[in-house]
């Protein structure tokens, strides 16, 4: 008895005898292009070999057990592959930022001695880089109906466990769809304009290195509690020293989401510190103040005296980012309803 060429090509570098095989669900041609024997993509098939490469499998997986030996079908477990991949190289990021975290609040002197963000950022830049051409050079192959295997890597889509990749597609996707919705609801509630605003919300975009709808997700619940405490009269706004200063005089609730030393709040163009705050004026509306930056704990008298009569939260050392974004889904909200 003779074999098709075309039988998975996965199943038998893993020890599997080809003889064995039972089943079409993973056949993976050893082609680049169609033979006689193969039937020639057709644009349906190159459409969705394409959309496979942008998380779309999830959508036409039913579609695809009905043509297992398709172009499409072949791409969408190179896809697999791939995002099996970029899912590994973001939970690696996320478990490294939680320890991070870990060191940065009990260990200062050994979070103080190396610059374990840049390095961590920057390793993590490039292996998304290393990912991104991967990535292009798949998406060239389906655009041209090749069935090239993705060198080093492909197989991992043949694996059954592969399955679980398209789960986590599929909840991304509806992660996307909400965190979208909220960002846009975020961008609704507080407008960057020059009105007073009795809340207002300042954040650090690094010269415009982060985009406002990040921000707006990520202050939404805050944004949402100032919304129904104080109707339209809310603003969220990049940290300058003009704004700042601004917001003083004019909010009852102010969010300060920068960086921080314990010579004051460390903004691109320099510190702004307490005698700054009290040299810009009263400011007798102002009722609790959140600042974000890090040893702003170290000037806690300083601060409370520059923002009187407000209510003035500070931090005592290094806090990781994920502690503000949890102050401000989690307690903002309780706070602004108090006030």
């Amino acid at each position: 008895m003779t074999f098709p060429r075309s039988w998975a090509i996965c199943w038998a570098a893993a020890g599997r005898p080809v003889a064995d095989r039972t089943d079409n669900a993973c056949i993976m041609p050893d082609t680049q292009t169609d033979t006689p024997g193969n039937t020639a993509p057709n644009a349906k098939d190159r459409v969705a070999a394409v959309l496979a490469y942008f998380g779309l499998s999830p959508f036409f997986t039913s579609w695809l057990r009905k043509r297992p030996d398709s172009l499409a079908a072949h791409h969408t477990r190179q896809s697999d592959a791939l995002f099996l991949l970029l899912y590994a190289i973001a939970l690696l990021f996320v478990a490294t930022v939680a320890l991070l975290s870990v060191v940065m609040l009990r260990y200062r002197t050994v979070y103080d001695a190396v610059h374990y963000e840049v390095w961590t950022l920057s390793i993590f830049r490039k292996l998304l880089i290393v990912w991104t051409v991967f990535w292009v050079y798949c998406v060239g192959l389906a655009l041209f109906g090749s069935r090239a295997n993705l060198p080093w890597i492909g197989g991992l889509g043949c694996r059954r466990g592969a399955v679980v990749v398209r789960i986590a597609l599929a909840l991304t996707w509806l992660l996307v769809i909400a965190g979208g919705g909220l960002a846009a609801r975020g961008l609704a509630l507080a407008p960057e304009n020059a009105a007073p605003a009795k809340a207002c919300l300042l954040y650090e975009d690094v010269d415009g290195r982060y985009p406002r709808w990040l921000f707006a997700l990520g202050y939404y619940p805050a944004l949402e509690a100032a919304h129904r405490r104080w109707d339209d009269n809310v603003s969220l706004r990049r940290l300058t020293r003009e704004n700042l200063l601004k917001a003083t005089g004019e909010a009852e609730f102010l969010f300060i989401g920068s960086h921080g030393m314990a010579e004051g709040i460390l903004l691109q163009s320099g510190f702004v510190t307490p005698a700054d705050v009290r040299a810009a004026g009263e400011h007798p509306k102002l009722r609790y103040v959140y600042l974000a930056g890090c040893d702003s704990g170290a000037l806690k008298k300083e601060w409370e005296a520059a923002f009187a009569p407000a209510r003035v939260v500070t931090q005592a050392g290094l806090t990781p980012l994920l502690q503000h974004i949890g102050w401000l889904w989690f307690e903002a909200p309780r706070e602004i309803g108090r006030l």
